[in-house]
């Protein structure tokens, strides 16, 4: 996974592009998948970065991060359908109107809607929960959230 440059970054989206391009190449060559990740603090916190990245380099492959995308004021279901079967793995969290970070289950997210639009944009993809310390009160508020997840994926079966 790469985050990329912060958005303070002054050089050229063509030179960003240009030595991207030669890490996903020489990475490639070690039989890795170089995943950039859309951050808020960094270049990579808009659907355009990414829809110029695609144009850039059409081999490129994605890290998508649900927190990332709401931080950054982004529609995550737009997001997610730009980034779409280049996806190959998902840092997943809930969210609502004041929290940008919940556990699963906690928030106003609709998580089938969201892994039903990945499915079928072909991302082939893994995801991990990501939440951290501050954003749950014990490991019982951490089960929850895992059963809710297990009911969501059961939509697939």
């Amino acid at each position: 996974m790469f985050h990329g440059a912060f958005s303070t970054y002054s050089g050229s989206m063509e030179q960003y592009f240009e030595r991207l391009g030669l890490l996903i190449q020489d990475a490639k060559e070690q039989g890795v998948d170089l995943c950039h990740e859309n951050v808020s603090r960094c270049v990579s916190r808009t659907p355009a970065f990414f829809e110029d990245l695609i144009k850039a380099i059409p081999e490129a492959r994605f890290v998508f991060d649900v927190k990332q995308a709401v931080r950054a004021g982004e529609d995550v279901m737009n997001f997610a359908k730009i980034l779409g079967k280049r996806v190959r793995h998902i840092h997943l969290s809930d969210h609502d109107d004041s929290n940008s970070c919940l556990v699963p289950s906690r928030g106003t997210f609709n998580i089938p809607e969201f892994l039903i639009a990945m499915k079928e944009s072909g991302a082939v993809s893994g995801a991990v929960v990501e939440v951290y310390s501050q954003n749950y009160r014990d490991n019982v508020e951490l089960y929850i959230g895992y059963q809710h997840l297990l009911k969501c994926l059961s939509t697939f079966k």
